[in-house]
């Protein structure tokens, strides 16, 4: 009894309810610093410090970059974790977390793209993708119609994570055997799941607009 009276005090404690948005807002932080990396290291290439491993150089601004934008892909995944399981999910969270995830995803691809490491064809596919789903999630939302997740969008969401920190780590060896194209198969996958993705949100929307308009003429 006493067990499920501690638990319940801590759940009900305001810190412990924010502690998903906590983490939102710690990675928006991360994606921030990790963009600034990038960006530094793409602008002062020839100041950057760089350790000798392997036969390979190491570029130590983008290998800090690689580990901050993978503790903050953690982070996406441990803040939804922590609000299901506890049922924190709140409004502020909702708003947040697909921001966060935007700043990370679509600020690193850009600094990726800039470095003519990722193909600039599939950064601007996944963020006009993102444009367009926002805008019906939106349009959704003041409707009031309930649009189901998918599951190739869960995987999407995956596979770009892990595309990315591909990129990133290879990127981070500026050895001579390096290759755009080989760089990009992982994103190329992840682009194609993420268009999949967002045709079945479409059709999904379009059948939730079709069904509430039969429900208003009824």
């Amino acid at each position: 009894m006493a067990k499920l009276n501690f638990k319940k005090n801590i759940s009900s404690s305001p810190f412990f309810r924010n502690i998903p948005n906590i983490i939102t807002i710690f990675r928006i932080f991360l994606a921030l610093i990790c963009i600034i990396l990038l960006l530094v290291d793409f602008y002062t290439k020839n100041l950057n410090i760089v350790y000798e491993v392997l036969d390979a150089n190491i570029s130590a601004l983008r290998l800090s970059a690689t580990i901050i934008f993978i503790i903050a892909a953690f982070s996406d995944f441990l803040d939804g974790y922590i609000a299901r399981k506890y049922n924190l999910v709140s409004n502020l969270g909702k708003i947040l977390d697909p921001i966060s995830d935007k700043i990370l995803v679509n600020g690193v691809l850009i600094c990726l793209t800039l470095d003519h490491t990722a193909l600039a064809y599939l950064t601007i596919i996944n963020i006009l993708r993102d444009i367009f789903i926002d805008g019906l999630r939106m349009f959704a939302s003041s409707k009031k119609i309930i649009i189901p997740a998918n599951i190739f969008g869960k995987i999407k969401s995956i596979l770009l994570f892990i595309s990315i920190c591909f990129i990133l780590f290879l990127l981070s060896l500026t050895s001579s055997w390096k290759n755009v194209y080989l760089f990009n198969i992982p994103l190329f996958f992840a682009t194609s799941l993420s268009v999949i993705s967002g045709i079945i949100y479409y059709i999904n929307f379009y059948k939730g607009v079709k069904k509430r308009g039969s429900i208003t003429k009824s």
